[in-house]
C-alpha cells in the first residue's frame, strides 16, 4: 500500500514539474539554443574578439537558466541517487579551471574558459534533471535531431547554391555552419547514429519514414566533407553505438546504414560535379537537378527502410523482446565488425586497388593518408609540444587559452595552430594532471553506473541516442578540436546529463 502511495505521489510530482513555468522556460532555452547557436559559427571559441560576442550572449542566457535551476534546487534537491552525486561532481571541472587561474598565462582567456565550463555544467544539470521523465526527454531528443536535420538541409542549400553562409563550402568540401569540414563530419556521425537508434526503436510509421528520409542526406553530407578523420572515426563510433543495443537491433542498424551508404556513394560523384558547375556559374536548372537526385534517393531508401522495419523488424522484436543489455552476446557483432573494419582499412590504405573503385574525391583523400602527411604529422607535433608545456605546468595547468599563448615558445618548428587538436592534451595544458584526472574519472564513473543500470529492465531505447551522439563527438575530439565549439561541448554535456538522469529511474 505504501509503495502504491509513493508511486502515485511520484507521478503527481512529476506531472506538476512538467506543468511548471520553470520546466517550460528551461526547455524553451535549451531548444532555442539547439536551433540558434549553430548559426553563430557553432559558437567557436577561437580566442579572437570576433568570436566572442555570440559566446557572451549564450553565457548570459545560460546564467539566467542557472538562476532558475538554483531556485528549483533550493527547495527540491536531495542526495538520493547517483544523479545527485554527479550533479555535484560536474562542478569539479570548472573548479579545476578556477584553480588553474592561479598561474594563468592569459587572464582574459582563462576567465572565458571558466565561464564556459560553468555553462557546460548548466547543460549537464538540464540533461540530468529534465530528461528523466517522458516530456523532458522527448523534447530534448527531438530538439537534438530536428535541429540536426535543419543543419543538414542548410548545408545542402549552400552546396546547391541556394544559400550563401560564409565558408559553408570550403573549396570542394562541405563544412556547414561550423566552417570546418572535420568538425561537421564529427557532428554528422553523431547525428547519423542517433537517428538510426531512434528509428530502430520507433513503432509509428510516420516516425520511421521521417528519420529514414534523412539517412541519405546525412551520409552524403558526411562524404562531401571529405574528412579522413571522419572516415576513420565512423566505424569506431558504429561499434560503440552497437554495444548499447541488443544484437537483433544491431543487425537492423547495420542494414539501414548500408542502405544509406550505397546510394550515397553512388551519387557522390554526380553531386560533386554539380557543385563544381554551380561554383563556376549558378544555374537554377543545375541546382534543381542536384535536389532532384538527393530527394529521389532519400525517398527510395525511406520506403525500403519503412517496409523492412514495418514487416520484418517490428514483428521480430515483439516475438523476441530484449530484457537486458550489455550481455556478452551483444558484443559478438561489434567484435566481428571491428575485425572487418581492420581488414577494410588494410585494403583501402594498402595497395590492394580497392580505393580505385571509390569516387575520385574520396579516392584522393584516402590515398593521401600516410604518416608523412603534413596534417597527421602536424598533429603528432602538437601533442608532443603540449606535453612540453605540461612539464612546466604539471599540477594545475596554465589555465584556459594556455596553448594559444604558449605554443610559439615550445614549438619544435615554426607552425601556426591555436588548437592542440586533441581534447585530452588541451585539458592537460589548461588544467594540468588534476583537471585531466577529474575529467576522466567523472566520465568513467558516469559510464560505469550507466552501463550497470542498463543491465536492468528494458528502458526507452530512443534515449540511447544521447550517449551515442555524445561518444561519437568525444571519439572524434581525440584527433581534432571539436570541443572548442561551445555549441558541441554544450550538447555533449547535455547528453552526458541525460545518461545521469537514467540513474534516478529505477534501481541504480
Amino acid at each position: 500500500m505504501k509503495k502504491t502511495i509513493a508511486k502515485t505521489s511520484s507521478r503527481t510530482s512529476s506531472f506538476a514539474e512538467t506543468r511548471s513555468v520553470l520546466f517550460w522556460l528551461i526547455m524553451a532555452f535549451t531548444v532555442a539554443f539547439m536551433f540558434i547557436a549553430p548559426f553563430a559559427r557553432g559558437l567557436f571559441n577561437g580566442g579572437l574578439i570576433s568570436f566572442e560576442r555570440p559566446i557572451y550572449i549564450a553565457l548570459a542566457w545560460s546564467a539566467a537558466a542557472l538562476f532558475l535551476l538554483a531556485i528549483h534546487f533550493f527547495t527540491h534537491w536531495k542526495m538520493n541517487h547517483h544523479r545527485d552525486l554527479l550533479s555535484l561532481a560536474v562542478w569539479l571541472i570548472p573548479l579545476c579551471y578556477l584553480l588553474a587561474m592561479i598561474q594563468a598565462v592569459s587572464y582574459h582567456a582563462a576567465m572565458n574558459e571558466l565561464f564556459l565550463h560553468v555553462m557546460y555544467a548548466v547543460f549537464f544539470l538540464i540533461g540530468a534533471y529534465f530528461a528523466g521523465k517522458k516530456p523532458g526527454s522527448t523534447i530534448l531528443l527531438y530538439g537534438l535531431l530536428v535541429s540536426g536535420y535543419v543543419l543538414v538541409i542548410h548545408g545542402f542549400l549552400n552546396w546547391f547554391g541556394n544559400a550563401h553562409y560564409r565558408d559553408a563550402v570550403l573549396g570542394n568540401r562541405l563544412s556547414g555552419v561550423f566552417q570546418y569540414p572535420n568538425t561537421y563530419a564529427a557532428y554528422l556521425i553523431g547525428l547519423l547514429l542517433a537517428s538510426l537508434v531512434v528509428m530502430v526503436a520507433a513503432k509509428k510509421w510516420y516516425w520511421i519514414i521521417a528519420h529514414a528520409l534523412m539517412l541519405v542526406p546525412i551520409f552524403v553530407s558526411l562524404l562531401l566533407t571529405l574528412s579522413r578523420g571522419g572516415l576513420v572515426v565512423l566505424p569506431i563510433a558504429v561499434i560503440v553505438c552497437l554495444l548499447f543495443l541488443p544484437w537483433r537491433k544491431q543487425l537492423f542498424v547495420l542494414l539501414y546504414l548500408v542502405l544509406a551508404a550505397v546510394p550515397a556513394l553512388a551519387v557522390f560523384g554526380k553531386l560533386t560535379a554539380i557543385r563544381t558547375q554551380l561554383a563556376a556559374k549558378f544555374a537554377a536548372s543545375v541546382s534543381q537537378q542536384g535536389w532532384f537526385i538527393l530527394i529521389l534517393c532519400s525517398l527510395a531508401v525511406a520506403i525500403v527502410v519503412w517496409a523492412i522495419h514495418r514487416f520484418a523488424a517490428i514483428p521480430w522484436f515483439r516475438k523476441n523482446p530484449a530484457i537486458k543489455k550489455f550481455r556478452p552476446a551483444n558484443a559478438v557483432i561489434p567484435c566481428i565488425l571491428f575485425v572487418s573494419a581492420l581488414a577494410g582499412a588494410y585494403l583501402l590504405f594498402g595497395n590492394s586497388g580497392l580505393a580505385e573503385k571509390l569516387p575520385n574525391g574520396l579516392k584522393q583523400r584516402i590515398e593521401s593518408v600516410s604518416l608523412e602527411d603534413s596534417s597527421i604529422a602536424g598533429r603528432a607535433v602538437f601533442y608532443k609540444d603540449s606535453f612540453k608545456i605540461l612539464q612546466d605546468y604539471p599540477v594545475l595547468g596554465a589555465a584556459g587559452g594556455a596553448w594559444a599563448s604558449l605554443y610559439p615558445a615550445y614549438q619544435s618548428y615554426p607552425y601556426t595552430s591555436r588548437q592542440t587538436h586533441n581534447v585530452i592534451s588541451q585539458i592537460l595544458v589548461e588544467t594540468g594532471l588534476i583537471g585531466a584526472i577529474v575529467f576522466i574519472f567523472f566520465l568513467g564513473y558516469l559510464c560505469f553506473i550507466y552501463i550497470r543500470g542498463e543491465r536492468g529492465d528494458e528502458p526507452d531505447e530512443s534515449k540511447l541516442a544521447f550517449p551515442v551522439f555524445a561518444f561519437a563527438l568525444l571519439i572524434h575530439s581525440a584527433i581534432d578540436f571539436d570541443m572548442s565549439y561551445v555549441f558541441l561541448s554544450a550538447l555533449v554535456f547535455l547528453c552526458l546529463g541525460t545518461m545521469a538522469s537514467a540513474t534516478a529511474a529505477g534501481k541504480r
